[in-house]
């Protein structure tokens, strides 16, 4: 299962061609890249832990499809990710690493541990779990940062144009 939460501004550089559309782009890649790296940090803060395996697998990348349109991506490959991410339908968990998790959680004893393992693995058949939605927060979080790294790009683009000697030639 994947999840995608995407912001698409499709046609920027529309009717921008040579110097000055290498100008936007690389500004526009820029803010692209700035955006990715605020989204994963604040992506990984609200990712909850428990071998750490899920916050040290998020990253990003920056791609460009076919036709032009620059995409950011902020992923994880852990199979569990979307799990982690949306909650799931009650579901039968094995008893095993519910035991260890309460282990490490609580410091429980054993048997303390396969209690617990015990009624967390009913309460999840039940009920399943809820979502964490860190990637969501992560990208909600970053928003005003997004607004900033894109406006600081164009102010850029538009500086860099103004001192590209402009030749008029009569026709």
């Amino acid at each position: 299962m994947e999840v995608s939460y995407q912001i698409i501004r499709k046609g920027l550089s529309a009717g921008i061609s040579g110097q000055g559309s290498e100008i936007f782009r690389s500004n526009i890649n820029l803010a692209v890249d700035l955006g990715l790296e605020d989204i994963k940090r604040e992506t990984v803060k609200h990712t909850p832990v428990y071998t750490g395996a899920l916050k040290t697998s998020i990253m990003s990348m920056r791609v460009e499809s076919p036709v032009g349109d620059i995409v950011g991506i902020v992923s994880s490959p852990v199979p569990y990710a979307a799990a982690v991410e949306l909650g799931t339908e009650p579901h039968w968990v094995p008893l095993a690493p519910l035991v260890l998790w309460a282990k490490r959680k609580f410091s429980l004893s054993d048997k303390a541990a396969e209690t617990m393992a015990f009624f967390v693995q009913k309460h999840i058949a039940h009920s399943g779990t809820k979502g964490k939605f860190m990637f969501r927060q992560g990208l909600e979080n970053s928003l005003g940062k997004l607004k900033h790294h894109f406006s600081a790009a164009l102010a850029r683009t538009i500086k860099q144009w103004t001192s590209i000697p402009v030749r008029i030639v009569k026709g």
